[in-house]
């Protein structure tokens, strides 16, 4: 089973959703349903079909967009697709959880999830 959290998502205008996040690093990509997406956020049309687990199943994807997304007191930026289709809220993918070094810690039956990087870390968001 996939681990689902509580998570904060931020369009770049600054508006808001609170929604509950699958951590699924047998994803590459981050998706979120439309119907979650905060007001008011851009969103570019492109329209693409993947392939699910179920080999006779496809995931339509309308188009994309940046979020903010904050996990826990960590804060993480990314391209996320948007779908009408998904079933969960969002699906955050391992293409995100790579670039921010978020991991899934199963510890005494209790599953955590870890993010090390935060895009309001010195370190990360100087230019030099």
């Amino acid at each position: 089973m996939k681990p689902i959290f509580p998570v904060t998502v931020f369009s770049l205008n600054k508006t808001s959703a609170d929604l509950k996040a699958v951590f699924d690093s047998g994803s590459f990509y981050t998706i979120i349903r439309a119907d979650k997406l905060p007001v008011n956020t851009q969103v570019i049309n492109q329209e693409i079909s993947f392939g699910t687990a179920n080999k006779k199943a496809s995931l339509k994807v309308r188009g994309q967009t940046i979020l903010v997304i904050k996990i826990g007191e960590k804060m993480v930026q990314g391209e996320v697709l948007v779908s009408d289709e998904l079933g969960s809220d969002m699906l955050i993918g391992a293409g995100l959880m790579q670039t921010w070094d978020i991991s899934i810690l199963n510890t005494n039956g209790k599953t955590k999830i870890n993010v090390t990087h935060d895009m309001r870390d010195p370190e990360i968001n100087e230019v030099v």
